[in-house]
C-alpha cells in the first residue's frame, strides 16, 4: 500500500489544507470467471441408461426420478434377454416329452396321433393364397416359413409314430433364438452413500429369504452405474420355488460389453 500527503495553501489568509491520496492495490474480478468445480461423484440428475449382465445377453434398462440430493430414488426396468438355442437343453426338454408320451395309455396316444395327422391334413390347403400373401411379407419371413413349411413336410411322415411327431417338433424348434422383454416391478431406493444406493426386498416364494439389490455409480462418472442383486436370509432358495442360491450375486454393469455378439440361430423367436 502507498501513501502520499500533499499540503495546499488559498488565499491571502494563506489558508492551508491537506488531501491524503492513498493507492490501495486494485481488486478487480478476474476476466473469466472460474466456475466451482463439480464433484464428479455427485448425481446432478436422475440416472438413465443400459447395463448387462456378466454372463448372460441380457440387458437391463433403466429410468430413474427423484428430487436432489436423491435421498431416495424410484427406478423402473426393463430386462431385455437374448436365448441363443441349446444343444443339450433341447435334448432334455425332447426326451422329457418322450417320457411323458409313453406314460399315455393306447386311447390317449391315439388321440394324440389323431391330432398331429389333422394338423398335417391342411398343410397344402390354399397353397396359392398363402404364396400370395407371402410375398408380401419381408425376405426373413418369407425364408422362415419355407423353412417351417419343408420342415413340417418331413414330420408329416411319421404316419402313426406319436414319438416321430415329438421328435420332429422338438428338432423343428431347436435352432431358434428367443428374444423375450418384460418390464420389472418398480423399485424404491435409499441413499447408503456417497455413491451407493440400496433397496431390500422380500424374495417372494422364498421364505426367510431377502432380495438386496445395490446401485452405484463409478467414482469419477454419475452416468456409469453397476446393479448387485443378492438373495441372503436364512431360509432355502435352492429348491424347486426358488431355485437362485442365497449369497451368489448377480452383477448388472456397464463394464460388461456385451451389447454386441455373436450368435448362431436358425430362426428368431419373441416370447416364451
Amino acid at each position: 500500500m502507498t501513501n502520499r500527503i500533499t499540503f495546499r495553501c488559498a488565499g491571502s489568509a494563506r489558508l492551508c489544507f491537506s488531501s491524503a491520496v492513498v493507492t490501495l492495490p486494485l481488486l478487480l474480478p478476474p476476466a473469466v470467471a472460474t466456475a466451482q468445480k463439480k464433484d464428479p461423484a455427485e448425481v446432478s440428475s436422475p440416472p438413465s441408461g443400459a447395463i448387462h449382465a456378466a454372463r448372460e445377453n441380457t440387458e437391463l434398462q433403466f429410468d430413474c426420478e427423484g428430487v436432489p440430493p436423491f435421498r431416495t430414488m424410484r427406478c423402473r426396468f426393463f430386462q431385455v434377454t437374448f436365448e441363443e438355442p441349446s444343444a443339450t437343453k433341447s435334448k432334455s426338454s425332447e426326451a422329457a416329452a418322450i417320457d411323458e408320451a409313453r406314460k399315455l395309455s393306447p386311447p390317449q396316444r391315439q388321440r394324440a396321433v389323431r391330432a398331429y395327422q389333422k394338423m398335417c391334413s391342411g398343410l397344402g390347403a390354399n397353397d396359392a393364397a398363402k404364396e400370395a400373401e407371402l410375398q408380401t411379407q419381408p425376405p426373413g419371413r418369407q425364408k422362415f416359413y419355407r423353412q417351417w413349411l419343408a420342415q413340417t413336410r418331413e414330420i408329416c411322415k411319421c404316419g402313426d409314430d406319436l414319438e416321430c411327431y415329438i421328435k420332429g417338433l422338438w428338432r423343428r424348434g431347436s435352432g431358434a433364438c428367443k428374444i423375450q422383454g418384460f418390464a420389472l416391478t418398480p423399485i424404491e431406493f435409499e441413499r447408503t452413500g456417497k455413491r451407493t444406493w440400496m433397496a431390500k426386498l422380500p424374495a417372494g416364494s422364498c421364505p426367510g429369504v431377502t432380495t438386496v439389490i445395490v446401485f452405484e455409480h463409478e467414482q469419477d462418472s454419475e452416468i456409469l452405474w453397476t446393479m448387485t442383486q443378492t438373495r441372503v436370509g436364512t431360509g432355502s432358495a435352492n429348491n424347486a420355488l426358488c431355485p437362485t442360491e442365497l449369497n451368489k450375486p448377480a452383477i448388472y454393469s456397464w463394464r460388461y460389453d456385451n451389447a454386441e455378439f455373436v450368435a448362431t440361430c436358425s430362426s428368431f423367436r419373441f416370447g416364451l
